[in-house]
Parts: C-alpha cells; sequence; structure tokens
C-alpha cells in the first residue's frame, strides 16, 4: 500500500518523521475577534518583533496572523529531520494543492492533501443544504481512508462525532480526534474516549493563551502540561 501525497504515490518506508496535523496554506479570517477597547489598531498591525507578547495572547486578533503560508517553516522541518507533513486545511479555509506542491517540490517534503469540509460556520449554503448528513463515513467506506476530525469545545463532542460516525458505518479504527489537548483536560476523560477505538491527538503545542476566545472558560495548556498529561 502507498500514501497519496500532492506529487504522487510515496512508499510508507519513505515517509520519515511525519507531523499529522499541520496547515501550509490557510486562511481563517472568519475566526478574527477584534481586540481590546483600546487596541483595535493591532488587529491590522504588521506581525513584529515588539508585538508578539500580545500577539501570543490574542493570535485571533491579528488578521495577518489568520493568512499564512508557511514555506520557511516547512525548510526548517526538512532541516531538522521531517520527512512528511498531513496537510489538513480543506474547503472553507482556503484548500490550494498547487500551491501544496509547490511548496513539497521546493522544500522535498512530502506533503499528504486531506479533502472535505471546514467547520459549519464555513460552509455554503449549498453544503448545508445537502441531502446526507453523515457523507464523511460513507466516503470512508468505500475509499478505505483516514477520516480526522475537528471535535466541538464541548467535553462531549468528541463522544458525540464518534458515535454518529459509529451509526453511519465508519471505521472509527481509522479515525483521528484532533484538539483533544484544548478540549479533554481530565486524564480519566481522555481513558475513558480512548476506549471508543479512535487515535488520540494532542496538535496544538506552541499554543499557550490564556484568553481562548472560542472558550473563554478554559485557559490553553502549556506544552509541559500536554507532555505531562
Amino acid at each position: 500500500m502507498s500514501a497519496q501525497s500532492v506529487l504522487g504515490l510515496v512508499d510508507p518506508n519513505q515517509l520519515g518523521r511525519t507531523l499529522t496535523h499541520e496547515h501550509l496554506t490557510v486562511a481563517v479570517e472568519f475566526c478574527f475577534h477584534s481586540p481590546p477597547p483600546g487596541l483595535e489598531s493591532l488587529a491590522d498591525t504588521q506581525i513584529e518583533m515588539q508585538n508578539l507578547f500580545w500577539l501570543k495572547q490574542n493570535p485571533y486578533s491579528s488578521m495577518e496572523n489568520l493568512l499564512l503560508m508557511a514555506e520557511k517553516e516547512e525548510l526548517q522541518f526538512k532541516r531538522a529531520g521531517g520527512g512528511t507533513i498531513m496537510e489538513n486545511t480543506n474547503t472553507g479555509i482556503h484548500r490550494d494543492v498547487k500551491t501544496l506542491k509547490w511548496l513539497s517540490q521546493e522544500t522535498g517534503v512530502h506533503v499528504i492533501a486531506g479533502a472535505g469540509y471546514y467547520v459549519f460556520d464555513t460552509h455554503s449554503s449549498e453544503t448545508r443544504s445537502m441531502s446526507i448528513e453523515k457523507a464523511t463515513a460513507h466516503a470512508q467506506s468505500q475509499l478505505g481512508c483516514l477520516v480526522i476530525i475537528h471535535p466541538g469545545r464541548n467535553i462531549e463532542a468528541p463522544f458525540q462525532v464518534i458515535r454518529i460516525l459509529q451509526e453511519a458505518g465508519s471505521d472509527i479504527s481509522k479515525t483521528v480526534m484532533s484538539h483533544l489537548d484544548r478540549t479533554l483536560f481530565e486524564s480519566e476523560k481522555l481513558l475513558e474516549f480512548a476506549k471508543l477505538g479512535s487515535y488520540l491527538e494532542c496538535d496544538l503545542f506552541g499554543t499557550e493563551m490564556l484568553n481562548y476566545h472560542f472558550n473563554p472558560d478554559v485557559d490553553m495548556p502549556s506544552d509541559n502540561e500536554r507532555i505531562n498529561r
């Protein structure tokens, strides 16, 4: 069996060290949150060393920070011994396979591109009116492909998604639940979820913030806390 990269089929033994949830090109302007009163001008300020301290805690309040083209980071990954990147940008946040092919050619990193649709807020009216609500499970049953999930932020969301996929006949052993380091914080809850059979993914390393806009009741864990779990 071969892995389908943007430049063609790759022997799995040639993939090397692999990052399983990255975005090399992405546009998520819909995530924008206005800066606090008195700091509105920072929304359109160019990212510079002098404002990184603010950006670290307010990543969704900078328009420039919500747009990404990560060629330099991909080169650094290659120099550090990286081999493959699973690119999870999909319809709704500027999926751009042509650019991914160019990045792969320029850097020598294998890139495996995701497909599908992003979260509900980015869906078009046409997508929202489609007749099949569990299309991912149907596609997986036909293609045998891996499914990676962006769960809601309620602690019950990952459980609900897996149950929906199970009901639709999905292969849970080929399913990855993303972003669990900002969703399930108790070891007991993680172990309970693990029993459902999917892969568990903690993928927000480097994101350490106290003011998490999408769930103000939660402080994003530090990288040390992620590791110690």
